[in-house]
């Protein structure tokens, strides 16, 4: 494991991911977690992919209503199998 600096951090903050461009658009996909945070992320991500089917669930009913009501807007308007 590499020596931890305060440069190495903020410089990493600035690093471009690559984006996957996979093609899932026969696969069903599951995002556990979605009302917040990195399952909320992941699965705005993998909408955009266009699945075939996109599952995300959420502790609570409302959230998770939530979390694919405002999926929509992000991912170009994915509307999946509700």
């Amino acid at each position: 494991m590499g020596k931890f600096t305060v440069f190495g951090f903020l410089r990493e903050q600035w690093t471009e991911l690559p984006i996957s461009t996979a093609d899932v658009s026969d696969q069903s996909l599951v995002v556990v977690g979605t009302n917040v945070g990195l399952g909320n992320e992941a699965a705005v991500h993998l909408a955009q992919l266009k699945p075939k089917t996109l599952l995300i669930t959420s502790r609570d009913e409302v959230k998770c209503e939530l979390s694919k009501t405002g999926m929509h807007e992000p991912s170009g308007g994915y509307q999946g199998n509700s």
